[in-house]
């Protein structure tokens, strides 16, 4: 359920080119299109939506080790969660307003856009995509037969990831999937479901909250709008992991956690690692003691980074199966 502006504001963020042209007069083109479109309802709103705000985690970054930074202030969600299963008009989803909104297609489909905004505004008439349209939109041709075998919490979930459409859905944060209200191990199996459908796609996530806490989680997808996120310091854990193959510097990133399962140090004797320094050089003046020297030490050189951090995520899960 989009008002006309947020369908613009969308239309932006899926396509930049086509966006910037509907944002301005170029919206009645719009209008044309979906008002007399068989398969979408308008309704009127209680009340206003408030404005769309093109919000991108990913526009909030620690430069250092590149993982998302949730903000302490985040934009209102446009998207209220509540469970709708109306069986008697064969709709479900969800919908914060569906008891209340009013049907006005017959009133708005031969009138003009400025007409239109005249009366309702911008942020009080929404238009409605029909069950089998918003089906379309979230299961694959190919997979349609599987979406009857949903259940509603597994087809809600299922909305909810293909609404954030690039940005994807994140297990964690203040906005993430925590938002559906489901106990943690219900929610676990309902992802597993569609992912064992394919109608999902999942990779490892890690954020820090506003807390100041990184937490890992998990980034979803619907596989037509999949994008590929990996953090800095992933990066730089693999590339950390080459150098140290070879010796070499290692970065600051050798303080992370996650580092030290791939890397240890310890601390030895300055004449262990160079037997011929003269002894200006590995003694203390000032103690007359042995200087040390930190050494790191690969655990496996023939280590896989990516493998061993969702194994190591994996092992949080309660089947074990890294869903």
């Amino acid at each position: 359920m989009e008002s006309l502006c947020q369908l613009c504001g969308h239309a932006y963020l899926t396509s930049p080119t086509l966006g910037c042209r509907l944002m301005r007069p170029s919206t009645k083109f719009l209008w044309k299109v979906i008002r007399n479109n068989p398969d979408l309802e308008f309704f009127q709103l209680p009340e206003d939506r408030p404005d769309l705000v093109l919000f991108n985690r990913f526009e909030h970054l620690d430069h250092d080790y590149g993982i998302v930074v949730e903000p302490s202030e985040l934009p209102e969600d446009p998207y209220p969660f509540a469970a709708v299963d109306d069986q008697s008009a064969k709709v479900r989803g969800s919908c914060s307003t569906y008891h209340e909104r009013i049907p006005v297609t017959e009133l708005v489909a031969d009138r003009s856009l400025e007409e239109v905004e005249q009366r309702f505004g911008r942020n009080r008439l929404v238009v409605v995509a029909s069950q089998s349209m918003r089906n379309a939109a979230l299961v694959p041709l190919s997979s349609m037969d599987v979406e009857a075998e949903l259940n509603l919490s597994q087809f809600v979930l299922l909305e909810r990831i293909g609404r954030s459409r690039f940005h994807g859905e994140i297990t964690v944060g203040v906005q993430g999937l925590g938002v559906l209200k489901e106990p943690p191990k219900n929610l676990y199996y309902l992802r597993k479901k569609l992912l064992e459908y394919r109608l999902i796609t999942k990779q490892g996530f890690c954020m820090r909250g506003s807390n100041g806490k990184n937490c890992q989680g998990r980034l979803y997808h619907l596989p037509r709008f999949f994008r590929e996120f990996r953090p800095k310091y992933e990066v730089m854990i693999e590339q950390a992991v080459e150098i140290t193959a070879r010796p070499a510097q290692i970065p600051k990133v050798a303080k992370m956690s996650e580092f030290q399962r791939f890397i240890k140090w310890e601390m030895v004797p300055h004449r262990l690692i160079y037997p011929d320094a003269p002894r200006s050089e590995w003694i203390v003046k000032n103690t007359g003691q042995e200087r040390s020297c930190r050494v790191y030490r690969l655990l496996d050189p023939k280590v896989s980074v990516r493998e061993a951090l969702e194994e190591a995520d994996d092992e949080n899960d309660p089947d074990g199966d890294g869903t």
